[in-house]
């Protein structure tokens, strides 16, 4: 992905984005493993979220898996 991609703002998925920020203050809330799948046509911004999402949270917490299949 080139700089210009990564620069623009991720429009349109405000509802999950939301829900992973939550589901990831639950899991450092409770300090459990949680698993999220991400589903979804290809193109349609799975691993955008995703960057987004790991983007947002603290590094000393960072502890996120990412594959796209």
């Amino acid at each position: 992905m080139g700089r210009r991609a990564r620069a623009l703002a991720l429009v349109g998925r405000e509802d999950e984005s939301e829900l992973l920020t939550a589901m990831f203050d639950r899991v450092t809330r409770e300090e459990r493993a949680h698993l999220v799948t991400v589903m979804g046509p290809a193109g349609v911004g799975k691993s955008r979220l995703l960057r987004e999402l790991a983007s947002t949270v603290t590094r000393a917490t960072l502890g996120i898996a990412m594959a796209c299949v």
